[in-house]
């Protein structure tokens, strides 16, 4: 995986685009199949910060993904971990930071099997994928690294319970 900065396209053939990624000494190549998110070839231009997936074949990296990090309409994601409290329909609390959960939140287990709302339990450990709108987390991704641990009940036998007369 790559990060840098689009420094200059190097040549566009057949709906294809090599470029040099700033501050690397490669090209990078994108080829028909490459897969573009919060962009598309065309946003390949000077200045594009980029992340970019993909094999170095010895001459060039040619990209499999390539994300844009700095496209204006789309707001930047952040990955926040921990233990989920406060779990609500329409919110969660992760390390202090309240998220809104939406019907568009996908749901999904550690090993990205399909999982839903109600497998998200307070105590569960979970990784939370958000991007921030108007002040507000909105979680795209919930994902639950590890289940709540058992749980809790209190339970005292009737000779340990008081009578009050």
């Amino acid at each position: 995986m790559l990060f840098g900065t689009v420094a200059d396209p190097i040549a566009i053939v057949a709906g294809t685009k090599t470029f040099r990624l700033s501050p690397l000494p490669f090209d990078v190549k994108t080829t028909a199949t490459t897969r573009f998110k919060k962009g598309t070839i065309d946003e390949i231009v000077k200045g594009a910060g980029v992340k970019v997936d993909g094999v170095y074949d010895g001459l060039a990296f040619i990209a499999e993904e390539i994300q844009f990090t700095n496209n204006p309409s789309d707001p930047p994601t952040f990955a926040i971990d921990g233990i989920a409290s406060n779990v609500q329909p329409a919110s969660v609390v992760v390390d202090g930071k309240t998220i809104a959960l939406t019907p568009a939140t996908v749901y999904k287990k550690k090993n990205d099997a399909a999982a839903k709302f109600e497998d998200l339990k307070n105590g569960a450990k979970v990784e939370i994928e958000a991007v921030k709108v108007n002040g507000q987390l909105f979680a795209n991704t919930v994902t639950i690294k590890e289940p709540a641990s058992g749980s809790a009940s209190v339970r005292a036998s009737s000779a340990s319970v008081p009578t009050i007369r």
